[in-house]
């Protein structure tokens, strides 16, 4: 029986931020792992921003970043700092990250990890905000960060 490869994102931190409009960026990691037996080929990784906390490859795409091969069993972790535009609307959004599947990975059903609640409040939070309509998507910006333990 051949080992396989089983790439998944194992842990996500932190799993809730608040974003300024037009603040500074929020630093988020998410680490993913090759959970199977066999080695994994270099891959990409999606963020992805969604409307509910169910992050899959059908959201809307933020940005991406390489996955490195990994052995059976070793991790990486990716970092990436996020913001959200002046102008954007306070609501709450949920962002999370999709692993591209790999040559001999047998279960894709675990290639995107669970979600970071992102609330966005605006920089001059007042009454009339509290009824803002949340039903557009803020825009959301990805700024690249150093990996954690790089």
């Amino acid at each position: 029986c051949a080992a396989h490869p089983d790439l998944l994102v194992s842990s996500v931190d932190p799993t809730e931020i608040t974003l300024v409009a037009g603040g500074a960026a929020v630093p988020v990691t998410f680490t993913i792992l090759n959970g199977g037996g066999g080695p994994a080929d270099s891959t990409t990784a999606t963020i992805l921003v969604s409307n509910d906390s169910t992050i899959t490859t059908d959201d809307s795409q933020i940005g991406n970043r390489a996955v490195p091969g990994l052995a059976a069993s070793d991790s990486t972790a990716l970092g990436f700092g996020l913001n959200a535009s002046a102008d954007a609307s306070a609501g709450i959004l949920y962002v999370g990250m999709c692993v591209e599947p790999v040559s001999g990975e047998t279960d894709t059903d675990n290639n995107c990890s669970s979600a970071v609640t992102v609330t966005i409040v605006s920089s001059t939070v007042a009454g009339s905000e509290r009824g803002a309509d949340v039903s557009s998507t803020p825009r959301l910006v990805v700024t690249e960060v150093r990996d954690a333990g790089r």
